[in-house]
């Protein structure tokens, strides 16, 4: 990808400015006073291909992923090593096995290849759904997407060092710590976190701007890097997409960038 720093700063630039406006007209800039964070969260249909993760024998710094294609009847298991496709029929469990070269497990095959594809098209998917959400003050849809979307960044961090074959493919920071987030419909961790949001003067707005940037920086990798597998079979995010991760990553958990 060869996006410099320059035309992301100015492409930031252009969305504060666009967002600015759009706060002024519609009166977006509320105090945390009066947008109190509701309680009951809003079912929608989240897009998010299913993700969760296994513990690997060894490295420990590894873990399987369970990537879902037909909720329990068919998914993928992506490791480090050899991958697995399982389907669940009439007739029992079929096991299809795709075996990787030792010593080149850095290299995606095209199983890898085309379950990170549908994972990051979902991901992207999300985002414009959230951040619309944001502009839209309907936090309720924001609860209810925290209920889900902590453990899908977390198996999406463990998803990129299986297939980049790197405990590095992302940032460590970017591996979300089990402490900060429930699977559940109830948590209060769910609510906090908005709150938070809310709590601080533009903060929202920042948000928004990390995940419109983050969707730019993923279809530019769609575009760059995955059309052009076949020829670089060795897939990587660049350090300008992990930069813009892990900040969307920083803000979404308030935690410092």
């Amino acid at each position: 990808m060869n996006t410099t720093s320059l035309y992301i700063k100015e492409v930031l630039v252009l969305q504060a400015l666009q967002l600015l406006a759009g706060i002024a007209i519609t009166v977006f800039a509320f105090s945390y006073t009066h947008a109190q964070t509701p309680k009951e969260r809003t079912p929608f249909t989240i897009p998010l291909v299913k993700l969760s993760t296994l513990d690997e024998t060894e490295p420990s710094e590894f873990k399987k992923v369970r990537v879902a294609i037909d909720e329990d009847k068919e998914y993928a298991l992506i490791t480090r090593a050899d991958d697995v496709l399982i389907k669940n029929t009439r007739n029992g469990r079929e096991k299809i096995t795709y075996a990787e070269t030792p010593g080149q497990f850095y290299v995606c095959s095209e199983f890898e290849k085309e379950h990170i594809g549908r994972v990051v098209e979902s991901l992207i998917a999300t985002l414009t759904i959230f951040e619309n959400d944001l502009e839209k003050q309907r936090f309720g849809k924001c609860l209810y997407l925290d209920s889900f979307f902590p453990r899908f960044l977390k198996g999406f961090y463990y998803l990129s060092c299986a297939i980049v074959g790197s405990a590095k493919a992302l940032p460590e920071k970017t591996n979300i710590p089990d402490e900060l987030f429930d699977v559940s419909l109830n948590s209060r961790k769910s609510e906090e976190r908005i709150e938070n949001w809310l709590a601080k003067k533009d903060y929202v707005i920042k948000v928004r701007i990390a995940a419109r940037e983050l969707i730019f920086q993923l279809k530019e990798w769609q575009k760059q890097d995955l059309s052009n597998y076949k020829q670089y079979p060795q897939l990587e995010f660049d350090e300008q997409l992990k930069e813009t991760y892990s900040l969307f990553i920083a803000l979404y958990f308030n935690q410092k960038s």
